[in-house]
């Protein structure tokens, strides 16, 4: 049957299928592309893709990649490295059809795991990392203004070029570098600024 003749609820099966049932994805596949009908043994199913299915499964193996590809966009594999593996390992299965219909299948699905992960986590890392500067930033005025231009230049300038540093590992996208890189230092400025107080 023709893709734009299926109704809605074909569809929905189909979309199904794909993501949680790949084996029967693929005798579904088999009857809108070939005509056969129905297979229901498994060992039937699996002789009718050896012999009615030589090319491999094209259109589920681009949707696996164009999703492995967007979790690696979004720095899943530092923000979720082990769901991304697991994605980039199906992905590269090689295997016949029914082998690579179904390692796809679940590639798309790790591959999905690893993106909203990554999306959460990286989220929790920029609104830290905001945070972080904006204090950081604060300090460095304070001791500036307070008098550390004058009596510890040196001090400062090397606070300010480890700061300079953790925003490149921002605009690089070193997140987690940044990160830490600013915890440790904060610490230390909140000491040296804390000198300037006239407390």
């Amino acid at each position: 049957m023709d893709a734009g003749k299926r109704s809605g609820r074909e569809r929905l099966i189909l979309h199904e299928d794909r993501a949680v049932r790949p084996a029967l994805f693929v005798e579904r596949q088999l009857r809108y592309r070939t005509g056969r009908p129905h297979v229901r043994g498994a060992g039937d199913a699996v002789e009718s893709v050896v012999s009615g299915c030589a090319q491999p499964p094209t259109h589920e193996l681009e949707i696996s990649a164009a999703r492995v590809e967007a979790a690696r966009q979004l720095d899943a594999a530092i923000f979720a490295p082990e769901l991304f593996a697991e994605a980039r390992r199906l992905a590269a299965s090689e295997g016949d059809y029914l082998a690579a219909i179904q390692a796809a299948a679940h590639s798309t699905l790790r591959a999905n795991e690893a993106f909203f992960r990554a999306s959460s986590e990286r989220s929790v890392s920029l609104r830290k990392l905001q945070q972080l500067r904006f204090e950081l930033e604060s300090l460095l005025e304070m001791a500036a203004y307070r008098g550390a231009t004058a009596e510890a230049p040196t001090e400062l300038s090397a606070f300010q070029s480890r700061y300079e540093a953790i925003r490149a590992m921002v605009k690089e996208r070193d997140l987690l570098d940044a990160l830490a890189a600013g915890t440790a230092l904060k610490p230390e400025l909140v000491a040296f600024e804390k000198r300037f107080r006239g407390e």
